[in-house]
């Protein structure tokens, strides 16, 4: 009862995760804390020990008595003793180890029951008669599984095959624990196994094999099949997945280890379904298909000649054959369908025709009810259906509670037996419509179900039978226990409905057990907890429903009851507030309703909340009690009518409501009308119903006053309103500045000019009299004069629009912490109308109020934006600068090394190209070899200056702080341009030179670690970094061109993390990627979709120091996919095409021959790339097994891995990001998730490459490999299109961000034509960011002169084009075509997979990888 009581505090609470970890043993030894140099028979030794320890203590005498002598002779052995002695001197034995004293074999006196010498073992000539018995493997004729698992361990011990000493003397154990004999057979199979007799392993094998087709197909349940027991199917299971985790030989991949045996994987796949196992049965299926594909590409009839492969290859992404296996086919659907993975069902779905069966599990995946009620409706026709539970279902999910009683009362009047299977759903059904005659409700001939308890609590709570209500909860506890004990292990979905159960029964436990109404804080309290899907959290909605309707039922029974006394004020406060309880969860659960998506259950709920207000004088509740009850309720219907696309009828409720409200005067309802006012509003707005400046002025406007004029309280519902009209003003900003760029309105602006200079002609040749006689004279005056009025009047809304969006923008960032996103618009508008001096006043006013920490995304833009050339008259700089320096003061740690950026920007001019030492002293050039050291092009010296003047005024205020920053800045950029090309080839460390200046900074108690992340604190305060406690004194070489440092610094938490300092590189490009990834990040986790997704992009700190030197976090635990992929033999790290492939083409030999081909698009190239598909085979899946044995953390790193592309695929389109080579990604070991390196080339440079780029992201075959048997189809294509469907829902934050950044005057983000051949020169192909090493011009308009707001004239154009391309592809715009999400994302997926595109990529690409 303690343990359900707990669980139910749980509740359905999202578990942010998908897998459950597994299961570990309570006692003995942890064999994973084992030396790995430890051979296995030694750690299966002790093992076997650690077992034998813990039954010791075991509650059967026999099983002691047993245990005691087995531990007797297992450490008699000479194999015995060792590994006890191994135990004791590495000290990993703890307690334990001190119960195996009495059972030591003693030097000088022998034991007289412990043999002196080891064991006889049987012959292995007997193994064939012995093992080889079908019914020995096979249980039949009601054999139990401990009879049938003790019969096969005892005779594998006595067969001859087993050679281990120590597992044969566990005999008398075995034959009296039925639990250790499932823990000693995968050991004993695996000593028979590694004997190498291929006839013991091909009867094993045989019998193995026989065993798994014995199972049947599964079905998803977890009762007996082919008379085999859950639990010897769990065995058999168990002994296989132990075998894969051991290696057959040293040299054995962990592939190979999956073949101890030959086992049809299918079958073992169908076996582990039945056992709830589904991670299990994804992972077989996987080894099943890996399998036959190998099997497939050994097989001489396989053609491997170019016009099979203009079949195979031409869209690699379409191979899906094994899905057209019927029984791949059912157990994926299955699999997902009990997961709750709905994209891995999609993608089995869409993979093949699938059928109306399968189709309709997907309509109840995706919570498509309707559909699937439709579905069943159709099935029922034909003859012998057996879908009425399915049917039922529906109706329950759609909220048809009624339909559902009155279909259940008739299946029972037509079909007794029938009715018995839906007893369960006909009392689930009672007790939501709260229908309590019991005459009409079933009797049962079995034990009650979860349900049926439930209705009796319910009954006994409105009846007030406290007793009957324990019994009952006791009852319903047991029932749902139960069934969660029979849950598999494995999956975290199968958690939350009796999660949600044991939440429902504890509540109403509380309700039964209270006396007054305190439980209702509880319940209020839990509700934002309750964040899984709403599928599980709407029982516990409706069941709270049915307890407070009973509370209510029963106080008005006993009102009647006191035969017209008035009841005392406890009792009626006591009904009041259940009243107002119901009313609240009614609401409640409407709204939660309507935001699932699920409209019938919202409108369900309204009802039950019209009908309890109209009956309100039943209850004696006076109509003066919540009097916003039915405008509350009249609001919500208006927005459940809206959500459902029914906008006439929802805009219509909503005005008659707001006419409503308009009339009255009671103050309790005058936060409603601001509120519907705001809604109406934004309506309008969307649906173009009314007049801009109507739609403002009357209701946006109206709806800020009043909420401004209310006593201070939640602030939701202003914070709401100030953002509604703050983007109604920005959009009609938007409109009449495209409008007045238009040119319709340019052409219009010429006519005016021209009748101008006609009226100043005729005014001047005729006299006032013919002026006033002449008629066209008179038109075209007023003519004029209108076209003035009209482009003034547009002026003025313009500016109008302009000052309404500034100021709410500002009140939002004020008022609340949601949306503060919304600054980057803010900046925008304030940057694009930064010499309006209402605008500056405005912002001004603004910025003085807000929090320092909201401009912090944006510190990169706002610091380059600085200028030393201040004036009085322009205040746009005085303003920039103080948020600046408030900024940097209040957040030094965010902030201080952008203005140390800048001010070091000269730095870089002070180091030679080569030669220098670190620690050495440097002096600034000039003339002539200042040209030839030069690191740095063009300085702007006026952003050097503002700068400095900044890092003055922070000086004098924080000096230690800024000193030491500015100290350890030094140390860094002097390191970074530390010569060491002569140890280029150095593998191993380097010691830092004597003078080095980075080896005299320790303790800097005031300086946090630079490349970690720290969170920003409300308070400034930042008492507890984590600051730079020092460094190593040696430092390693990352490769690359410009050869960047990889340097370890300790943290304050002991903690070394390391650094790389690269220096001749600008590093501005890769800060604001990973900036605008962090902002990507935000947004999808704003979603919910994307949320469960977990979504995201992985980022990484990068902290320029000058404009051609900084730091980069080192991302720990990572490889480069090339590096696990095509590594050369002789490398430390074999790469997997090595391992897997052996007879493949090397890389090398690959990339030749793509080289050799000409360039044409269906010639040799083409040609030559699809015979480089057929020797070079995609081998990624091996990944996953290689460094996830487990099979629920193998599908949960596969399917992190497949969001992670997926994410960062359709990111890195939307702003072009370019040179995704294999050593550009980073694979992440432990989370199986990429990471992008090397972000120069972004916002379609890629194209400008002496080579174009011809794909919009890498996907190419070891990618797609990566993803399963699904490859893109299922959870990478769905989960592109809910990033898609963000980056378009989020267009305008979007499109502001790159507009902020791409109007920088310090990001130089276009390629100059030396840096572009420069990256596709190299061997590998790899962009460091270097570029050349005697200064030349690296990026365009590095030399070109500058325009008024700091960028150059030809970098702007560059920008508006690009803001153009984004804008086409938040559109949907491909080719000119608009396209659908699933539309856009097909085409790129088909774009970024054909061969036609990929065999034309620069040879460094690898597009056959």
């Amino acid at each position: 009862v303690e343990v359900a009581r707990c669980l139910g505090e749980i509740g359905p609470t999202d578990l942010r995760c998908i897998a459950l970890p597994p299961s570990w043993e309570a006692h003995g030894l942890d064999v994973s804390v084992l030396p790995s140099g430890w051979s296995h028979v030694t750690c299966c030794s002790a093992r076997i020990l650690s077992l034998l320890t813990a039954l010791l203590v075991d509650k059967d005498i026999t099983v002691v008595q047993a245990s005691a002598k087995c531990l007797r002779a297992v450490l008699a052995t000479k194999n015995g003793a060792a590994v006890l002695n191994k135990i004791e001197e590495l000290m990993l034995g703890g307690d334990w180890s001190v119960y195996l004293e009495p059972f030591k074999q003693q030097k000088k006196k022998k034991s007289p029951s412990t043999p002196s010498h080891p064991p006889t073992l049987p012959p292995p000539t007997s193994f064939p008669a012995l093992v080889d018995v079908a019914d020995l493997w096979i249980p039949s004729g009601g054999v139990t599984h401990g009879n049938w698992i003790t019969r096969l361990v005892t005779t594998l011990m006595d067969s001859g095959g087993v050679t281990d000493e120590v597992l044969v003397l566990l005999k008398p154990v075995c034959q009296v624990k039925v639990s250790l004999c499932e823990q000693i057979f995968p050991l004993l199979l695996y000593n028979v196994l590694v004997a190498d007799r291929e006839d013991f392993r091909s009867i094993l094998s045989q019998q193995v094999r026989a065993f798994f087709s014995s199972v049947g197909p599964a079905h998803g349940s977890t009762h007996q099949h082919g008379g085999i027991h859950p639990d010897s199917i769990r065995t058999m299971l168990d002994m296989v997945m132990y075998l894969r985790t051991v290696n057959r030989t040293k040299k054995s991949t962990p592939w190979e280890n999956n073949f101890w045996l030959d086992l049809n994987f299918l079958d073992v796949a169908m076996a582990a379904q039945h056992c709830s196992a589904y991670f299990t049965s994804l992972l077989y299926i996987e080894i099943w298909h890996g399998a036959t594909s190998d099997a497939s590409s050994r097989n001489p009839s396989t053609d491997n000649s170019i016009e099979a492969m203009e079949v195979d290859h031409t869209h690699p992404v379409e191979q899906t054959s094994c899905l057209d296996n019927p029984a791949v086919q059912s157990l994926l659907l299955e699999a997902y369908s009990r997961i709750g993975e709905p994209d891995g069902l999609h993608g089995t779905c869409a993979a093949h025709a699938a059928d109306e069966d399968t189709m309709t599990r997907m309509y109840e995946q995706e919570g498509q009810w309707q559909k699937s009620l439709s579905a069943y409706n159709l099935q029922l026709q034909l003859p012998g259906a057996s879908c009425h539970s399915k049917l039922v279902e529906s109706l329950q999910q759609l909220g048809l509670t009624h339909v559902l009683h009155a279909y259940l009362a008739g299946v029972g009047t037509a079909s007794p037996q029938l009715s018995q299977e839906l007893a369960e759903y006909r009392f689930q059904a009672a007790w939501r419509s709260s229908l309590w005659d019991e005459s009409c409700l079933p009797v049962t001939s079995r034990s009650g179900g979860y349900h049926q308890s439930l209705y009796s609590c319910l009954t006994a709570l409105k009846d007030g039978e406290l007793g009957l209500l324990q019994s009952s909860l006791v009852e319903a506890r047991s029932e749902v226990i139960r069934n969660l004990c029979s849950t598999g292990q494995e999956s975290s979905s199968g958690l939350y409905p009796s999660l949600g159960r044991l939440l429902s029964l504890l509540e109403l436990e509380e309700a039964g057990n209270s006396t007054d109404l305190r439980f209702l804080t509880d319940w209020k309290q839990r509700l934002p907890y309750m964040d899984s899907d709403f599928q599980f959290v709407e029982p516990v909605l409706a069941l709270r429903s049915s307890v407070l309707h009973s509370l209510l039922v029963r106080s008005s029974h006993e009102e009647s009851s006191e035969q017209g006394e008035e009841l005392p004020v406890e009792v009626r406060r006591k009904r009041e507030g259940l009243f107002a309880a119901l009313t609240e969860t009614l609401l409640t659960q409407a709204r939660m309703a309507r935001e699932a998506g699920r409209y019938q259950v919202a409108e369900g709920a309204l009802f039950a909340l019209r009908h309890l207000n109209e009956r309100r004088g039943t209850f004696n509740i006076p109509a003066g009690l919540q009097p916003s009850l039915h405008w509350s309720l009249q609001l919500e219907r208006a927005e459940l009518h809206w959500e459902r696309g029914e906008g006439a009828l929802a805009m219509g409720l909503l005005k008659t409501l707001l006419q409503q409200l308009g009339t009255g005067g009671d103050p309790r309802l005058a936060s409603l009308r601001p509120t519907a006012l705001c809604l109406y509003g934004s309506w309008l707005a969307e649906s173009h119903s009314k007049n801009p400046v109507v739609v403002m002025e009357t209701y946006l406007e109206e709806s800020v006053r009043l909420l401004e004029a209310l006593p201070p309280g939640d602030h939701a519902p202003l914070l709401r309103a100030y953002l509604t009209l703050a983007r109604y003003a920005d959009s009609q900003y938007q409109r009449i500045t495209r409008h007045m760029s238009s040119a319709t309105f340019e052409a219009k602006r010429q006519l005016l000019q021209k009748s101008k200079l006609d009226l100043e002609t005729l005014t001047s040749h005729l006299s006032e009299d013919a002026i006033l006689r002449d008629r066209h004279f008179r038109i075209l005056r007023r003519q004029s004069e209108e076209d003035e009025i009209t482009m003034f009047n547009l002026r003025q809304d313009r500016q109008q629009f302009l000052e309404k969006a500034l100021k709410n923008y500002l009140l939002c960032l004020k008022t609340g912490d949601n949306h503060d996103l919304r600054v980057f618009r803010l900046c925008a508008l304030w940057f694009a109308n930064c010499t309006s001096s209402a605008v500056n006043e405005l912002v001004s006013e603004g910025v003085a109020l807000l929090e320092s920490r909201k401009f912090l995304p944006l510190m990169y833009q706002l610091a380059a934006r600085m200028s030393a050339q201040t004036t009085p008259t322009d205040p746009f700089q005085q303003i920039l600068q103080q948020i600046i320096y408030r900024t940097t003061l209040e957040h030094p740690h965010h902030c201080l090394y952008v203005i140390l950026a800048l001010s070091n920007a000269t730095k870089d001019n002070r180091y030679p190209t080569s030669g220098h030492v670190s620690g050495t002293r440097v002096t600034k050039a000039t003339g002539r070899l200042a040209r030839k050291t030069s690191n740095v092009g063009t300085v702007d010296e006026d952003k050097v200056k503002a700068a400095g003047v900044l890092l003055s005024r922070l000086r004098s205020q924080k000096p230690s702080l800024v000193g030491a920053m500015e100290k350890l800045c030094d140390a860094y950029i002097d390191l970074a341009y530390h010569d060491v090309s002569a140890l280029k080839k150095q593998r191993g460390p380097i010691k830092l030179p004597p003078g080095c200046p980075l080896v005299k900074l320790a303790r800097m108690k005031e300086v946090a670690m630079p490349t970690m992340e720290i969170e920003v604190d409300p308070t400034c305060r930042y008492d507890n970094i984590v600051y730079v406690e020092g460094f190593d004194s040696c430092f390693q070489l990352a490769g690359g061109v410009n050869l960047p440092k990889i340097l370890s610094c300790q943290g304050s938490d002991g903690n070394r993390r390391r650094q790389l300092v690269k220096g001749r590189d600008d590093l501005r490009q890769d800060a604001v990627m990973q900036q605008v990834f962090l902002l990507v990040n935000r947004l999808l986790r704003k979603e919910p979709a994307s949320s469960k997704r977990k979504l995201s992009i992985r980022t990484y700190k990068v902290v320029p120091l000058s404009q051609r030197s900084g730091i980069v976090e080192w991302c720990e635990g990572t490889r480069p996919l090339g590096e696990y992929l095509i590594a050369t033999p002789q490398s430390p790290y074999q790469g997997a095409h090595h391992r897997y492939q052996p007879g493949d083409w090397s890389a090398l030999e690959c990339r030749k021959k793509l080289d050799a081909a000409g360039k044409d698009r269906r010639g040799s190239k083409y040609n030559a790339y699809l015979e480089i598909c057929a020797h070079f085979h995609p081998v990624f899946h091996h990944f996953f097994m290689e460094y996830f044995p487990t099979p629920s953390e193998w599908f949960e790193r596969r399917l992190a891995y497949t969001r992670s592309v997926a994410a960062s695929s359709i990111v890195g389109y939307i702003v072009g990001l370019g040179d995704r080579h294999v050593q550009n990604i980073l694979i992440d070991t432990k989370t199986a998730e990429f990471i992008h390196i090397d972000l120069g080339v972004a916002f379609e440079q890629g194209k400008t490459l002496p080579t174009p780029e011809t794909v919009p992201f890498r996907l190419t075959r070891d990618m797609v490999d990566g993803m399963g048997v699904e490859g893109v189809e299922g959870v990478f294509r769905r989960s592109c299109e809910e990033t898609l469907v963000v980056m378009r829902g989020s267009h305008e934050e979007l499109r502001t961000i790159v507009e902020v950044l791409l109007y920088d005057p310090l990001y130089l983000w276009t390629i100059s034509p030396l840096r572009a051949l420069t990256i596709q020169r190299r061997p590998d192909g790899d962009d460091t960011g270097a570029s050349t090493t005697n200064g030349e011009q690296v990026f365009e308009g590095e030399q070109t002169n500058r325009t008024a707001n700091g960028g150059s004239s030809s970098s702007n154009k560059m920008a508006e084009r690009v803001l153009l391309r984004l804008q086409e592809k938040l559109e949907g715009i491909e080719d000119g075509v608009p396209l659908s999400v699933s539309g856009q994302v097909n085409h790129l997926i088909q774009e970024a997979t054909d061969v036609a595109n990929l065999c034309l990529l620069f040879a460094g690409w690898q597009p056959w990888i």
